[in-house]
């Protein structure tokens, strides 16, 4: 970013701009939250954005204008609106706005439907790739949803929409988890989140906590 966050606040202080952090698109919300700033600056940037971006919104979820997501997708981020004590609100980018990001992080993903997630209270920004898992999918499915989504984003959020066996999921789970770049799962299993390590993952938490 051009100027710092302390160029900011003080511009703030003094009056001189209504919007210190001119943060008026998602692009540039992107690129603020990689900085280190203060949750009450997070919030007011991503408040901005709102305010400039075209987006419409189905209760905590907004979608950028010229978003692509599917139903499967937008069912699965409205439970994700409910992870951890005070929830998130999650955006679904427009295909220009992926395409950039992942120009900018180098990665050779096509993915073009990423969310990206703020949590209510720090409203600290975190880019999610959403797994639904189906009836009968086997181990090495869900595994395979493990590990390409970890190639993909710093979470993994795996949906449960199917009838899957407790030991099927953990042991899944387990084999797709890779220690070098799997960073954090969230699973949504029977109706409740857990956010999982990979500490987490490879102890004996899965066996003891899931149920």
């Amino acid at each position: 970013m051009a100027n710092s966050l302390e160029e900011y606040e003080k511009k703030s202080i003094d009056g001189l701009l209504t919007d210190p952090f001119q943060v008026n698109t998602f692009l540039k919300l992107y690129d603020f939250m990689v900085e280190k700033a203060i949750p009450k600056y997070r919030k007011m940037a991503f408040e901005n954005m709102l305010k400039s971006e075209k987006h419409h919104r189905d209760g905590d979820i907004i979608f950028i204008e010229g978003s692509q997501y599917s139903e499967t997708e937008k069912q699965s981020a409205s439970k994700i609106t409910k992870v951890g004590k005070c929830g998130h609100f999650v955006v679904f980018p427009n295909k220009g706005d992926i395409k950039k990001i992942k120009e900018l992080e180098k990665s050779a993903d096509k993915k073009i439907n990423d969310i990206f997630t703020y949590d209510k209270k720090t409203y600290y920004q975190t880019k999610v790739d959403i797994k639904t898992v189906q009836s009968g999918e086997s181990v090495a499915a869900i595994a395979s949803h493990v590990k390409k989504g970890s190639e993909q984003a710093d979470v993994v959020a795996i949906d449960i929409q199917g009838n899957i066996s407790r030991w099927d999921l953990i042991k899944g789970i387990r084999e797709g988890c890779n220690k070098d770049y799997t960073k954090r799962i969230w699973l949504n299993w029977k109706g409740q989140w857990y956010q999982l390590t990979k500490d987490m993952i490879h102890s004996d938490y899965l066996e003891k906590t899931i149920k």
